[in-house]
Parts: C-alpha cells; sequence; structure tokens
C-alpha cells in the first residue's frame, strides 16, 4: 500500500479501545442473540480484512471448477462496499485448486493477480489494500514473489492457505518462508483449506462447513506445538472465522503439553500467550456461540471485522455483531479501529 493510500486509509484512525476481558468486552451470555433495535444504530467507515476479489486471470483458472457466484470480480466488490458502508476492504484471493498448477503456470497467475489487485487499489484509493497471494508450496519462487510484493507492490499482508498438500503451516517445509515474513514482520492473512483426508465426507456437502473450521484449528495447532510460533513471533498473523473449532479445542490446546510432553519445549511462553497475540476474524462467525467463545479468552483488540464476500454480506455481520451485546468501544474496534491500528503499524 503506497504512503499515498496509507494516509487515504488511516484517515480519522482511533485505536481499539475494547478491554481485554470477557466482562469489558460486554458480552451477555446465558442468552441467544439480543434482539436488535427495529433500526440498528447507523454505522460505516469498516475495514474489511476477509474480501474475497478475484481478478480476471484467477477467474479464468477457476471458471471451470467454481460457480460464478463464488468468482465475484471488481463491479460486485463496489456496490457490496458502497452498500454496506464498507471504508476499505483487503482483497485476497485464495483457492486450493491452483495449488496443482505447475510452477510457472502457477507462479504466472500470482503475478499477474497480485499486479491486478494492486492497480486496482490505485485505481480506488483507500478502498482497497491486498493480501499478496505466493506461489506457495514452491519455496524459492515464494520468496521471489515475496519480495516483489512488499518491494514492488507495497502489498498490506501476505495470504496463505491452512494446509498446502496435507502439510501445515508450522511444517519445517514452510521454514524459509514464514522466516522471511518473520524478518519483514508481516501481517499473514491465514484462509483455510480442507485437508485432503477429509474432503467430501458427507456427500453433496461444502468441506467448507466443518472442515474449513477444523483446518483453521489445526494449522494453528501445527504453529504452536512445532514452535514455529515461538520462533517467528514478528508474524502479525490473522485467523478466519474467529479461530474455526478453537475455541470448543482450547483446553485440550492448553492441556496439551501434559497429553504430549515431547512438544511442551515449543511452547516456552505458555500456550495462551500465543493465542493472545494472534488475530482474528468475525466472518461467519458472528455469534454469541462462536465469536463469544473467543472473546472468553481472547481479548476484543484482536478481533477484526470480516464478511467473507461474497458468501456474506456487510450488513448482514454488522446486525448480528450488534445484537451479540458488545460494549460500543469494542464494537468500534471490531469493525474498524482494530484493523487500522493493525496496519498502520506496517
Amino acid at each position: 500500500m503506497s504512503s499515498h493510500n496509507r494516509r487515504a486509509f488511516l484517515a480519522g484512525a482511533a485505536a481499539a479501545t475494547g478491554a481485554a476481558t470477557l466482562a469489558a468486552s460486554g458480552l451477555a451470555f446465558g442468552r441467544a442473540y439480543a434482539k436488535p433495535a427495529a433500526k440498528p444504530a447507523s454505522l460505516s467507515g469498516f475495514v474489511d480484512v476477509h474480501h474475497h476479489l478475484f481478478p480476471p486471470a484467477m477467474v479464468t483458472a477457476l471458471k471451470s471448477r467454481l460457480p460464478e457466484f463464488s468468482l465475484p470480480g471488481v463491479q460486485r466488490s463496489i456496490v457490496e462496499l458502497n452498500a454496506g458502508g464498507t471504508d476499505t476492504a483487503l482483497i485476497s484471493f485464495p483457492n486450493s485448486d491452483i495449488v496443482s498448477f505447475e510452477l510457472p503456470r502457477l507462479a504466472n497467475l500470482v503475478r499477474s493477480s497480485n499486479l491486478f489487485a494492486t492497480g486496482l487499489a490505485r485505481q480506488y484509493p483507500g478502498r482497497y489494500g491486498l493480501f499478496a497471494s505466493l506461489p506457495m508450496p514452491h519455496i524459492e519462487a515464494s520468496l521471489k514473489e515475496l519480495e516483489h510484493a512488499f518491494e514492488q507492490l507495497h502489498a498490506a499482508g501476505i495470504l496463505l492457505i491452512s494446509n498446502y498438500n496435507n502439510k501445515w503451516l508450522g511444517d519445517a517445509q514452510f521454514a524459509p518462508v514464514l522466516e522471511e515474513l518473520n524478518r519483514r514482520k508481516v501481517l499473514v492473512f491465514v484462509h483455510p483449506n480442507a485437508a485432503d483426508c477429509c474432503r467430501g465426507l458427507i456427500p453433496g456437502l461444502s468441506d467448507s462447513v466443518i472442515e474449513y473450521e477444523t483446518d483453521t484449528a489445526r494449522t494453528i495447532a501445527s504453529l504452536l506445538f512445532s514452535g514455529a510460533a515461538e520462533r517467528y513471533r514478528d508474524i502479525r498473523f490473522i485467523f478466519s472465522h474467529a479461530g474455526g473449532t478453537l475455541p470448543a479445542l482450547i483446553e485440550r490446546f492448553t492441556s496439551a503439553t501434559r497429553v504430549s510432553p515431547e512438544v511442551a519445549g515449543n511452547v516456552p511462553q505458555g500456550v495462551m500467550t500465543y493465542l493472545k497475540s494472534f488475530y482474528y476474524d468475525t466472518a461467519q462467525a458472528a455469534a454469541p456461540t462462536a465469536l463469544g467463545a473467543l472473546l472468553n479468552f481472547i481479548p476484543p483488540q484482536q478481533v477484526l471485522f470480516g464478511t467473507d464476500f461474497p458468501y456474506r454480506g456487510t450488513q448482514e455481520q454488522v446486525t448480528a455483531l450488534q445484537a451479540i451485546g458488545l460494549k460500543p468501544p469494542a464494537l468500534k474496534g471490531i469493525l474498524s479501529g482494530n484493523a487500522r491500528r493493525l496496519l498502520g503499524a506496517q
């Protein structure tokens, strides 16, 4: 993101003031959604960190694999931003289907898509930032694209998916990429994927319904218990969907060193220290059962607004967040302030 665009992006930014405890976050438990007012308070100026927009080259590569609805272009995106009251969206175009492409094709596709998204950010100043893609799992090519993304494109961060060919992000194979991301103190948006073991288990049901949430927790576990989270403390990770199934597994995560003592040395700061340093988005998780569970142990200033456009709309997500019962400072931080602060630290 250029300095000009960053200034536009940060105009009017305020630091998030959400408190770090459950009580301070103002969550109302022991009930379902709080009933929103007939006319919810008007809110705008959102920063959406989970917004999918597919460049033409990516659409061409994927149109035989995915329905048109899943491959929104610029016009659909702009309409959604304007209608929903979003100031800025961070573009990502994750898809596990391209991982199997031969390296020359994959590298060219990633480069052209990153260039397109950068041009879009210049065409619409302040409206877009980019989580640049890498030709993973090819390490040397990914390091080359990573350098280009920051030295030439001034990307806001990097997109990774939760696993590549059944290897999760803490795997030693990815160490050179994580080392460079750590050196640059990069913001890394982690989007879920389904593991090969668990595709198509329920006929007719999209893998995204269950497996995406599970794989998010799996890659967090990989980073923690491999020691990668300790070695690469300067990477600022954002995990999708309120951490997926992480809240349901929190007791197992925190007791893992007793169950598997061989990993104890890999989490010297304690599991909760690392989990509280990560960021989490609200996409498809704006409910007391999901986001509320996360906020039992993660401070609200670590939570960022995400829609998962085109699968969810902005106002749908905002209304759901309003219904949870967050105190206004925490809600304002989640909707925009936390992301502005995080992006402004670059």
